[in-house]
């Protein structure tokens, strides 16, 4: 009786799971899926890329 919380919250994981997969290998919904992952990486991308500009700036002292 005491693992019964825990089997129900393993299975609601499992199905969790099952259902994102199913999603994810579904060829109509991955491009879209894909689209956004590349659009986050890009701009996590250019975010990185704009923070270092500005440290290399701060330390050529060629802050504007």
């Amino acid at each position: 009786m005491r693992y019964n919380g825990a089997f129900i919250s393993g299975m609601l994981a499992g199905l969790a799971l099952g259902a994102i997969l199913v999603v994810a290998l579904t060829p109509q919904t991955r491009q879209p899926v894909m689209q956004g992952m590349s659009r986050m990486g890009k701009g996590m991308r250019r975010m990185w890329n704009d923070g270092m500009d500005a440290v290399a700036d701060a330390m050529t002292g060629d802050v504007d």
